[in-house]
This record gives C-alpha cells, structure tokens and sequence, in this order.
C-alpha cells in the first residue's frame, strides 16, 4: 500500500491543532497509509501539547482517533494506518526552513505540503493523489480566492506575482502558494539539491521540469487566530524570493546608467543650442542630483541584497535546529 505524507508547518496554532485535524482525516482517501509530520516552527502556546494530544489518542486507539462521534464503523479503515511525528524546532526559523525540514524527513510515495492554519482546504488531497495516480510529479495549487485575506493582501500577492514574472527567465503560476504537493521522486532531487539558505521553494519546484498539474482551490478563513505575517513581513519576504531566485534586479544598474547618459547628452545639447550655460537655479540642480543619488543608493541596495544572500551562503548555517522528534 502507499504512503501519503502530510507536512504541516505550525507556529502558534494551538487552536486550530484538533479542528484541522478532524477536517483533514475525514478528507483522506482509505486506501493509504499516512504520515502527518507536524514541523513546530518554535511555538510559544500549547501547539506542541495539542499534537502530543493527538499522537496519543491515536496510539492509545490503534490508529482510531475519535471526532466528536463522525466516525462510523464503515470509515474506520481511514485510521488504522495514521502516524503522527511530531518535529520541534529550537526557535522559529521561518515557513521555508519548516518546509525544507518536510523535504528531509518525509518518506512517502506522495508528500503533500499544507499550513496549519485550516487555510488550505482538505477537500483538495484526494483530487491531489489522484493527479498523482495519472503520473504526475508535481502538483501545484494555485489559488483562485482567500476568504480570509483582506484586499491589500490580496492586491499585494498580484503585483508580486506580475512583478516575478516580468523581470524573471522562469515562468511562475500566478497565485500559486506553499500548498503543493510532489512524488517521491521529486522529493529525493530536492532533498540533495537545491540546499541554499535563502530559497523560495514554491518558486524551485516550478521550474525543475518534470510532469506538472496545476489544480485551483479557494482559500479558507483561519480556523482560528489571526495571520503571523504582516504587510512588512510579507514584503520582506517577496524581496527575498525575487532576490534569491533571479538575478534581475542587477541589471537595473545598467538601466539607470543608461539613462544617466542619455539624461547627460539632452542637458548637453540643451546648453549648446541655448548656450545658456548650465541650466539656471539652484532647483533644477538640486532635483537632478537628488534623482542621481536616489538612483545611486537605489542600486547600492540591490547589490547589498545580493551581498547579504551570498554572506549566508558562506556562512553555511543550519537552515533549521531540531530541539525534539516525537
């Protein structure tokens, strides 16, 4: 029989642990066995103890978790072949590490990356596996609605992906997001490649080849709390991956340079048709070389991204550090 894993990236979802849980195994397909991998992302609530909790009902029932009395004697097939592990991180290193961590420890034949949060609906697994079952590797699910994002987030995740697009080699699925899924094989590749600190790994695995579907789901609200990520956040982050998976943003030294040049020669014929002189008042000049610099330091930035990006790969620093595998 083969093993679907489950990834889900937690960090402070104590009250979404149960609910999810009960929503998500009712969703699963009775002719599999199943991993679900909790990656705590250093959680400062009660999350590590509401998966304890979880783990244990299930061990103690031989694999039968109770949910509020759904479960009938014709479904119980669907958890007799469920086990929890249960991976703690030190501190929280990020959605990406928690992800990467799924990546090293998952073994199924299909691994299937989710958030915690209750976002990603559970209805969409079976659809997934069987896209799997057809032969594809890499099923990417591109999101169509988020019933709990508000509309600057949402006018925010389009002009990323608009923006990625237009300066990138690489050709991304507009609102694809950190729900996808690959197969075993897929998995391994990335395991022993692709190692980099800063990644954008919703980006790499668009863009490694293999037999891709795209699947559309709407977003769910949270089942409960509020988002970790903030405007500031998420622009931090979309900085991140641009930088990390492209190399355009240098160019736009040469564009400016360019420019520079092109706005030198209209001055100078400018001043040899009028024969003026430099242009008159202290204004002009000052707007010029505040635009100059503002390009200038503009550009500087650039590059100390990219400085910045290399310094950790040197670095080599663990992506994450686990406390506890339970």
């Amino acid at each position: 029989m083969k093993k679907v894993s489950i990834v889900l990236s937690c960090f402070n979802e104590e009250k979404c642990i149960k609910l999810f849980f009960e929503k998500m195994v009712l969703s699963l397909p009775s002719n599999f066995n199943y991993e679900i991998i909790y990656i705590d992302d250093g959680s400062t609530d009660n999350t590590i103890n509401e998966i304890i909790d979880i783990k244990n009902q299930l061990e103690l029932n031989n694999g039968r978790f109770e949910i509020n009395k759904k479960i009938d004697e014709k479904n119980i097939e669907n958890y007799l072949n469920i086990n929890i592990k249960l991976i703690k991180f030190t501190k929280n290193f990020g959605h990406e590490a928690a992800m990467l961590c799924g990546v090293d420890f998952a073994n199924g034949d299909y691994i299937i990356f989710m958030d915690g949060d209750g976002q990603h609906p559970t209805d969409c697994i079976n659809e997934i596996i069987n896209s799997f079952e057809m032969g594809k590797d890499i099923i990417l699910m591109s999101r169509v609605k988020n019933k709990g994002t508000g509309f600057i987030k949402n006018i925010f995740s389009n002009v990323f992906y608009f923006l990625v697009n237009k300066i990138s080699d690489s050709s991304f699925e507009k609102n694809a997001s950190d729900y996808f899924a690959i197969n075993k094989k897929v998995l391994y590749f990335l395991r022993d490649n692709y190692r980099e600190k800063v990644r954008f790994l919703r980006g790499i695995i668009q863009n490694i080849g293999y037999k891709k579907e795209v699947l559309k789901y709407t977003a769910d609200k949270r089942i409960n709390g509020k988002s970790k990520y903030s405007i500031k956040k998420l622009i931090n982050y979309a900085l991140t991956s641009i930088f990390s998976y492209t190399d355009a943003p240098l160019q736009i030294g040469l564009l400016f340079g360019f420019l520079s040049g092109f706005m030198g020669i209209i001055l100078t014929i400018y001043t040899l048709i009028t024969r003026k002189g430099a242009p008159s008042g202290y204004a002009t000049i000052i707007i010029f070389l505040c635009f100059m610099f503002a390009m200038l330091f503009f550009v500087i930035g650039i590059i100390g991204e990219y400085l910045s990006i290399i310094f950790k790969e040197i670095k080599d620093r663990p992506n994450y550090i686990i406390e506890d595998i339970l």
